[in-house]
C-alpha cells in the first residue's frame, strides 16, 4: 500500500505504475524516463541499450533524433565522437567502416 501511494503522490495512475513496474522501473527512474516524454515500453528498450537518462538526454541535447541516436549506439559510438562524424556529413556505418581501417581522424574519411 505504500508503495501503492507513493506512485499516486507523484501523479501516477495506477494503470501507468503498473506498466512501470513491469518494465522493470522503480518510481524514481520511472519519473525521469517520463519527465522525458518516455512511454514505460519506449523506457524500457533504452534502459536495454544501457543509456540512462542522463545519457539520452546528452544525445538529444545535441540534437540527434532518437532514431539517430540508436544508430550510432549500434555502431559502438559515444555522443561526442557522433556528433563529430555527424556534422562532418558521414553515416554511422561509414564512420564504423573508417574507424575499423584505423582512420580516426573524422576530416580524413570526407575526402574519400
Amino acid at each position: 500500500v505504500v508503495a501503492a501511494n507513493s506512485w499516486k503522490d507523484s501523479s501516477f495512475l495506477a494503470k501507468e505504475a503498473k506498466e512501470w513496474s513491469l518494465n522493470s522501473f522503480a518510481l524514481v527512474e520511472a519519473i525521469e524516463w517520463k519527465s522525458l516524454g518516455f512511454s514505460p515500453y519506449d523506457a524500457g528498450n533504452w534502459a536495454q541499450e544501457g543509456l540512462t537518462t542522463a545519457e539520452l538526454n546528452d544525445w538529444m541535447d545535441a540534437d540527434f533524433s532518437l532514431v539517430e541516436a540508436r544508430e550510432w549506439i549500434l555502431e559502438d559510438f559515444d555522443m561526442e565522437e557522433a556528433k563529430k562524424w555527424r556534422d562532418d556529413g558521414i553515416s554511422p556505418k561509414k564512420a564504423k567502416k573508417w574507424r575499423k581501417f584505423g582512420i580516426i581522424g573524422r576530416f580524413i574519411a570526407k575526402f574519400f
